[in-house]
């Protein structure tokens, strides 16, 4: 190892100067160790320039651009390209290391930014280059380390339109692989380009929509609110189609190992949902004996609620019956069948998913009740907290509803692949594959409707009742 390479990494700037001037170019030894030389370590270090070393490699086959993309400090890949003739820099840039990869899947898989920009301008040829072992490209080794700016880069810019469709040596394009990795913002991120082809078969002779729906058949159990899930709608409401197959090689139901590990599953992941709404009874129980407002002391009517003829006293206590009366019913069904071993997986599955059901049921209630009896309370006092609770409620009635926000993801989406000339209806072939055949799944529009139909029924509910017994009290 000479003293050169080793004041590199030091940062001796001034001891590489002294070496420089004293022996000069001829006299001086640029080794390190692992067949590097000092420029391996400059690229390192954002510094240093010397021509004659930028295509000498180390015992893994690595330049100094591969180190320089590795770390992806801004400017140094250029500073190490504009030392070499234009006709030659291909030398440098489309030269792979031990492991079959170019500098430009270096930085992309480190998410360089820079270094991408810089290769690509001074080689519009790597933006296409594939790895010697695995015929991946950029695209595809930043989809596998979710390296989403590049991703997000690759998508957007007009440089890049040739490799969104490439394949790696399975035949997986860029979007095969979004769908494997079930990662929604990829897969957005190629989706809202109208270059990305849909239909690609690999060699296995998946599609993209074939994939999703093999993946979501692996978990039988699985909940609609998945990414896969989703995935699955967007590709068919886009368009996309199945590869030609007979249905019954894909179609088969969870074995009963399956069936047996997904219901102690279940047992698990529910827990905390029964102490959750057991939390919930106790609470709402005994907001019912202690009324917002207190109780008359004095009159005809000494012992009732003081603020019992105002129509949001009648909502918060609405709202806290519904909720505890949905947390009971969620207690008793973890309670009895959805955590008890006993219990056949098929019912503890039925049984678990109507006690989740019923504790949003119980959270949405006890929203309610909690903001109408702050606002009975301080409607004289103070109306800014009553906004401030207001604006709190709303935005956590909206907060989580992953169905809701599904929807609105895909139209944007599809707003942005298709722009306003589409309909969004799927091919009859493709919604028979998926079995969709209620107009709900069919119809993007009723989806929404039915899922928007999901979150509000409750709240419809609540102040209907409420308002029913305000009309009761007057008559």
């Amino acid at each position: 190892m000479s003293p050169l390479y080793l004041a590199i990494p030091l940062g001796y700037r001034d001891i590489v100067d002294k070496l420089t001037l004293t022996f000069g170019d001829a006299n001086l030894s640029y080794d390190g160790p692992n067949g590097q030389n000092v420029l391996h370590a400059a690229a390192l270090q954002s510094a240093g320039r010397r021509g004659d070393l930028m295509n000498k490699a180390d015992w893994s086959g690595s330049t100094p651009l591969h180190f320089a993309a590795s770390v992806g400090v801004q400017g140094v890949t250029t500073a190490l390209l504009d030392g070499i003739d234009q006709d030659r820099r291909t030398d440098y840039t489309q030269r792979p290391d031990n492991n079959g990869m170019f500098p430009i899947h270096i930085a992309a898989s480190v998410g360089s930014m820079d270094t991408i920009t810089s290769l690509v301008n001074a080689d519009q040829d790597c933006a296409t280059l594939r790895d010697n072992v695995k015929g991946r490209t950029l695209l595809h080794i930043a989809i596998e380390n979710r390296k989403y700016k590049v991703v997000k880069l690759v998508c957007k810019d007009p440089r890049f339109k040739e490799t969104l469709n490439l394949e790696d040596n399975d035949g997986n394009t860029a979007l095969h692989l979004a769908v494997k990795k079930r990662d929604e913002y990829i897969f957005t991120y190629l989706l809202q380009n109208k270059a990305v082809e849909l239909n690609h078969v690999n060699l296995e002779g998946y599609t993209p929509l074939d994939l999703a729906k093999v993946i979501r058949m692996e978990d039988y159990f699985a909940s609609p609110q998945n990414p896969t899930e989703w995935m699955v709608r967007v590709l068919a409401h886009s368009g996309a189609v199945f590869s030609p197959r007979r249905r019954d090689e894909l179609i088969r139901g969870g074995s009963s190992q399956e069936q047996e590990k997904h219901g102690k599953t279940l047992s698990e992941s529910t827990e905390s949902v029964l102490v959750a709404s057991a939390l919930i009874a106790t609470l709402t129980f005994a907001a019912a004996f202690t009324m917002p407002g207190s109780y008359r002391t004095t009159g005809p009517k000494e012992g009732t609620p003081a603020l019992g003829a105002l129509y949001g006293f009648k909502v918060f206590l609405v709202a806290d019956i519904l909720a505890f009366f949905c947390s009971v019913a969620a207690t008793f069904s973890l309670a009895e069948y959805g955590n008890r071993g006993t219990v056949d997986p098929l019912v503890r599955c039925r049984y678990s998913q109507r006690a989740v059901w019923l504790f949003h049921v119980a959270l949405r209630s006890i929203i309610v009740a909690f903001a109408f009896g702050v606002s009975v309370v301080m409607w004289n006092i103070s109306l800014s907290a009553i906004s401030i609770g207001g604006v709190a409620t709303i935005a956590v009635v909206f907060y989580g509803n992953v169905p809701l926000g599904q929807d609105f993801r895909l139209m944007l989406l599809m707003h942005r692949r298709f722009g306003f000339s589409r309909s969004w209806n799927l091919y009859p072939s493709t919604a028979s594959h998926l079995n969709w055949t209620s107009w709900q799944l069919k119809s993007f529009s009723a989806t929404l409707v039915w899922n928007l139909m999901n979150l509000f029924w409750t709240y419809v509910l609540i102040f209907a009742l409420a308002g029913f017994a305000q009309l009761k009290q007057k008559h």
